[in-house]
């Protein structure tokens, strides 16, 4: 029963969003990510930050190096996602904004239930 509600949590976490024609699927940061979160930006750059809250995204082998046959979603790691952000700047800037939006939807959330 806990491993179930642990995966609700992390499922309450997770949301969507489309930059430059790809989708990405995402999870937002915990509270204690969220802490050092600025300062691993400017020690880390955005791309290798937005690369650790991917979980997924609909990038085939095709559409990542323009060849290949295999039409299936490629699976994401944190140096694919890295080296296809460093390319894509106005995507990486993009999940990094809602990235920060979700985490203060949720702080907003929070206060309103007066927590």
């Amino acid at each position: 029963m806990s491993k179930d509600l642990a995966e609700r949590i992390r499922a309450g976490r997770r949301f969507t969003i489309t930059a430059g024609g790809v989708e990405y699927r995402c999870r937002r940061p915990t509270d204690f990510e969220a802490i050092s979160l600025q300062q691993r930006i400017e020690a880390d750059g955005a791309p290798a930050i937005c690369a650790q809250f991917i979980e997924g995204w609909s990038l085939t082998e095709m559409a990542l190096i323009g060849e290949g046959d295999d039409q299936h979603e490629v699976s994401v790691s944190t140096e694919l996602v890295t080296e296809w952000l460093s390319d894509h700047a106005a995507d990486a800037f993009a999940i990094l904004t809602r990235l920060v939006d979700e985490y203060r939807k949720r702080m907003d959330a929070l206060a309103d239930a007066g927590n």
